[in-house]
């Protein structure tokens, strides 16, 4: 649903590709080559416009991820991975633990 939305603002601004930031290991079906080659399938057809998803870290750990951010300087402490959506990490879910994992 996420993909098609960002699409539909693609759309609307005449952009050809939406970038994800989705990584290998989540193991989420939504995470993979195939998902999104079938997502770039259709999004023509979906959308009635040509974009296309890059999904450029793939194929990478997050904590490769992690690794890159931090030779690029990127402020990690403002960011963060729950999938509770507040505006402060749980701790708790998937998403806070496999960071926790990788920041330590």
């Amino acid at each position: 649903m996420l993909l098609t939305i960002a699409g539909l603002v693609a759309r609307s601004k005449g952009a050809r590709f939406v970038g994800i930031g989705a990584i290998a290991d989540q193991a989420f079906p939504d995470s993979t080559d195939s998902f999104f080659n079938a997502f770039n399938a259709i999004a023509p057809m979906a959308l009635d416009h040509q974009v296309s998803v890059m999904s450029p870290l793939v194929h990478s750990s997050k904590a490769a991820v992690v690794e890159m951010g931090k030779r690029l300087g990127t402020p990690l402490h403002a960011s963060y991975s729950c999938y509770v959506g507040r505006s402060r990490p749980c701790g708790k879910c998937l998403g806070c633990k496999l960071r926790a994992e990788v920041l330590s």
